[in-house]
């Protein structure tokens, strides 16, 4: 799975101010299979007229993982100084919830760095209609973790002084393969800036950002933390009420099956707030927002508690619920594991459940979240890594205490007239 495009660019001959502009590249065009550094291109994912994203791949380990690759294919200096900037300002970030940089250099004279490759993005969760998104969207809780995840990177941005500038659904990126916990990160930190320096890097009245997620001050070429602000509650807006915002000003967020009437006013609130037109009557800066967004328990991703001020009490193994595709995980594991030194790898655990790779990334997530399965890394032959899973005595006394529930998923009746989902139809 990676992440879809979000719009698409190219590079032209522009009419601005009633003159002809001519951006133009130092660098040929790039195609599948060219390589950048140590890295290999296999796709374009999308980009604007500044910079270009492919998916790309390790030319030194083909076990790795793929990643995203953006190149700044503006030749101009502005946009050379914002690319690199961009980079320094990623490097600069120890945060979690900040896209992570994993390499960087230069091209035919342009600049490029190297990102972890996402699932989705937020606004594609929104827009999009395949069975993955659709998993996604339909969650409420599962949602608003994410966008708890992204006010909290928006937080910790603004405690270091740095406005991001651009905060919107596209730029809020949802990493959900393995091995990696699900999460969401901010991205596109092309138009940010330290607080103070913002004055520098932009030109007097020079308007950056997205126009519907723009602050009514932003359009003046003025930004502050309450802008982005601002853009936050729109893009809160955007998923809640699925689809655009309503306009420039507070928002409101729809009725929908999946919110609660509590949530739905503390939400229909928060947009209130986070939208004010004027910046004093917003909520002071990404911390307090975040304070102010609900909490959520959500432990079935895995993600339990970390954002919530206080734990969930945890179940008792007998008492545990699974999942269907959970307890096919966990038989699979037991089955290949007989004794206790033994281990399975995941390849070959895969193969044995009849299970996407979507549910069974879930499903092994849950089982490790309530130990009943531990993992760890050996390496083949050939020095390359993998993971291998095996049993704990925890899931093994769950399997012996649900002998129908296990018998139910290794063993399932007949399926429906209805074709079940192929991997084909979960990709986002």
């Amino acid at each position: 799975m990676e992440i879809q495009a979000n719009h698409r660019g190219h590079c032209c001959d522009e009419i601005s101010a009633g003159r002809k502009k001519h951006i133009k590249l130092s660098m040929g065009p790039l195609k599948k299979q060219a390589v950048i550094g140590t890295w290999i291109l296999d796709r374009e994912l999308g980009g604007g007229g500044q910079g270009k994203v492919w998916k790309v791949r390790y030319a030194r380990d083909k076990h790795s993982p793929p990643a995203a690759l953006k190149i700044c294919s503006d030749d101009s200096a502005k946009a050379r100084a914002r690319f690199e900037r961009e980079i320094a300002l990623l490097r600069d970030q120890n945060d979690p919830g900040i896209v992570r940089i994993r390499d960087a250099g230069s091209h035919d004279g342009a600049p490029y760095y190297v990102m972890e490759l996402a699932a989705t993005s937020l606004q594609q969760v929104v827009v999009a209609d395949t069975a993955g998104t659709r998993m996604v969207r339909d969650s409420g809780m599962l949602l608003l973790t994410f966008l708890r995840q992204a006010g909290l990177a928006l937080a910790n941005l603004h405690s270091r002084g740095v406005l991001h500038r651009d905060v919107k659904p596209s730029n809020i990126l949802l990493m959900l393969d393995p091995p990696e916990p699900m999460k969401a990160v901010l991205a596109d930190l092309g138009v940010a800036a330290h607080e103070q320096e913002q004055g520098r890097l932009t030109v007097t009245h020079e308007v950056v950002g997205t126009p519907i997620f723009r602050a009514p001050e932003a359009w003046l070429g003025t930004h502050t933390s309450a802008s982005d602000v601002y853009a936050f509650g729109k893009t809160l807006e955007f998923v809640f009420a699925g689809g655009l915002p309503s306009g420039v000003g507070p928002g409101r967020c729809s009725r929908s099956p999946m919110l609660t009437p509590e949530l739905w006013d503390c939400l229909d609130a928060l947009l209130q707030k986070a939208c004010a037109y004027k910046p004093e009557d917003r909520f002071e800066g990404g911390r307090e927002l975040f304070e102010a967004m609900p909490e959520t328990v959500v432990a079935r991703i895995g993600l339990s508690g970390v954002f919530a001020r206080t734990a969930p009490p945890v179940p008792s193994p007998a008492e545990t619920t699974l999942s269907s595709a959970e307890i096919a995980a966990l038989a699979g594991v037991i089955a290949r594991c007989p004794a206790e030194s033994d281990w399975v790898a995941i390849g070959w655990l895969k193969k044995e459940t009849d299970l996407t790779a979507y549910q069974f990334s879930l499903a092994l997530r849950r089982l490790a979240e309530l130990d009943f399965v531990s993992s760890t890394q050996r390496m083949d032959q050939d020095g390359d890594a993998y993971t291998v899973f095996q049993p704990t005595a925890a899931g093994v006394r769950w399997a012996h205490s649900h002998p129908a529930e296990v018998d139910a998923a290794v063993n399932p009746p007949s399926p429906p007239a209805e074709p079940a989902a192929s991997e084909d139809d979960i990709p986002f």
